[in-house]
């Protein structure tokens, strides 16, 4: 019980902060500020470069300055993108694709590995992949998750219709639900995977090596910040390079802006892998 309401409180929180933060953010003018770039993030490792440059003073190192702007789902960053809110998003391959054949004309840059998990309620027997027959699996359409979970369900042996897909695009409330015992499964980034874990859920399966899983940074075709988001590339890698050994770095950024209680910050930073250590 007391599991259950950590998990409420916190997410409840992740979703009024990031929603005050952005609204906030997008209807202040920072007169005092004259940004070169607003870059829209998600709550996920694949972030972490970001939110450390800034903080830890490369961007200002290599003379870029930017606006980071959270939110909770790939959804509402594709839309600020789209609606010239930001000039430029992480968004993963399969995404990204399925944008440009619907007629968006968007350009990439960067290959930033992103590791995904299939993870299980505790409140159902399942203890492989294959276990998930007929049952619900929260997930975001049209995405690397998709992509993800329906490779680990076809390696298992199950058909796309073996299982039911509710769309979830806000990844705290996603891994949340396995809590509540809304959903029987969730595909989740590795940073809410362990989180479910450390409440008791159980993952099944864990993989970052998925091509249409990678993100990469998207921005507008005709964008005039292509110089700037280049440099936006140079300063992530920096970032990654810094923090790859030693997350204990961005102890703080995960407290502070993602908003993982600290009482289970140091749990997950032992059980994440570091962004740029390949995984097996």
């Amino acid at each position: 019980m007391l599991l259950l309401l950590v998990g409420v409180s916190f997410v409840t929180g992740c979703q009024s902060s990031t929603s005050d933060t952005s609204a906030e953010k997008s209807s202040k003018a920072h007169d005092s500020i004259a940004y070169d770039l607003r870059v829209a993030v998600l709550p996920t490792l694949e972030a972490l470069p970001i939110y450390y440059a800034q903080q830890a003073g490369i961007c200002d190192s290599l003379g870029i300055t930017i606006e980071i702007l959270p939110y909770m789902s790939q959804f509402d960053c594709d839309t600020a993108l789209l609606n010239n809110a930001v000039d430029v998003c992480m968004m993963d391959r399969t995404r990204f694709a399925d944008y440009l054949s619907k007629g968006h004309k968007l350009a990439a840059q960067l290959k930033i590995d992103t590791r995904y998990a299939l993870v299980a309620s505790k409140d159902v027997e399942a203890k492989k992949v294959g276990d998930l027959y007929n049952h619900t699996i929260a997930l975001s359409r049209h995405s690397g998750a998709e992509a993800f979970g329906l490779n680990e369900l076809a390696e298992a042996g199950l058909k796309r219709e073996d299982a039911h897909y509710p769309q979830i695009n806000d990844l705290w409330l996603r891994a949340d639900m396995l809590t509540n015992r809304q959903v029987d499964a969730a595909v989740l980034p590795c940073l809410q995977a362990y989180w479910a874990a450390l409440h008791g859920h159980h993952i099944l399966k864990e993989h970052d090596a998925l091509p249409e899983a990678v993100m990469q940074l998207v921005y507008p075709r005709n964008s005039k910040k292509v110089e700037q988001i280049t440099l936006l590339a140079k300063v992530y890698e920096l970032a990654k390079a810094k923090i790859a050994n030693d997350l204990n770095n961005c102890r703080d950024i995960l407290i502070k802006e993602y908003k993982i209680p600290v009482a289970q910050t140091d749990s997950i930073i032992k059980k994440l892998p570091h962004p740029n250590k390949e995984q097996k």
